[in-house]
Order: structure tokens, then sequence, then C-alpha cells
């Protein structure tokens, strides 16, 4: 049986409204999960290449890097992606600027500042009320690492609003999963 997804921080639905500033009706996607090395920014390039063959025009594609240490997902895409490190006010501004959406690749060293943003009722409420749709991406390994990464997805249940979609990838590249 699956984990119960709850948070008391969250009640009701959040619902875009006609008075909000300009309704996007885009999308942002995050790769989240706390263990390196299982996929995370191959999963991010798949994301950003699919939505930019999607939209026809790469610039309404944001690709962030928020992973300040190991870039290696502005490194595998053509026209790079924003680093943008641990600043998560700037990612928040980036994003209510763009025109498009957005795929944001996390590392072990932005995982507890991208975990404190997904969490933030400030961040959620406003991104959701502009029109926004936000998906969190989660990749379950198999091997050594499939406890961690198991423990990393049922944190991401447990706190993450209900308005946010939560989307698994399983990886048999180290063991079935």
């Amino acid at each position: 049986s699956q984990p119960a997804r709850h948070s008391a921080r969250w009640a009701g639905s959040i619902q875009p409204t006609s008075t909000d500033r300009d309704m996007k009706m885009w999308e942002v996607h995050v790769v989240f999960q706390s263990k390196g090395g299982i996929g995370k920014s191959l999963v991010a390039t798949f994301l950003t290449q699919y939505l930019r063959e999607k939209w026809a025009f790469p610039s309404q594609v944001l690709a962030v890097d928020a992973d300040g240490l190991n870039n290696s997902f502005s490194n595998t895409l053509q026209s790079g992606a924003a680093v943008v490190g641990a600043d998560m006010a700037t990612l928040t501004d980036a994003i209510r600027a763009h025109q498009g959406d957005v795929v944001i690749d996390t590392g072990p060293s932005s995982y507890q500042a991208m975990g404190e943003w997904l969490t933030s009722p400030e961040t959620v409420t406003t991104l959701l009320k502009e029109g926004w749709t936000i998906k969190v991406h989660s990749i379950v390994v198999g091997g050594g690492a499939q406890a961690e990464t198991l423990q990393g997805l049922l944190y991401a249940m447990q706190v993450l609003s209900p308005q946010i979609r939560l989307i698994v990838w399983l990886n048999d590249y180290f063991g079935p999963v």
C-alpha cells in the first residue's frame, strides 16, 4: 500500500481567479531527489528536449540548473541553462517573469533549499494562483541506492502540497526496482 499524502499546512484547493495577474497556464517541472548519480540531469534533459520540441521555440522553455556544484544539466543542453545554485528568491522571480514552461534540475547541493522552496506556502500559492502547474519528478533506482531514493520519494509524498503533481520515474540501470 502507498503511504498517505498529507500536509497540515495545506487546506482546500487553490484555484486561479480572473483577478489574478496574467494567467499563464505554464508548467514548472522540478526534478527532485536527494541522491546523486541516479539520472536526475538525464530526466531534466529529456523533459527540456521534449518541451522545446513541443513548443517549437527553445526560448519558451527555461532550463534551470539549480545544482551549484555539478552543472551536468547545463553542460548537456545545446543552448545551455541558467545556473541558479541555491538562490530560490531569484528562481521564483525568473519563473514568474518567464513566458513558457520551466524545467529545474536539482542536485544534492540544492536539495534542502529546493525542498524548502517546494514546501513554502507563499511560493506555491503564488505560482498556482498565477496559473502555473507544478510537477515534481522523483526518481527511484534499483540496487544499493534503492532505499535512499524510496525515502526521498516518501519525503516528497509527505510534505508536498496535494496541488503539486508528483511523477515517479523508475531507473533500473543499477538493478531491478
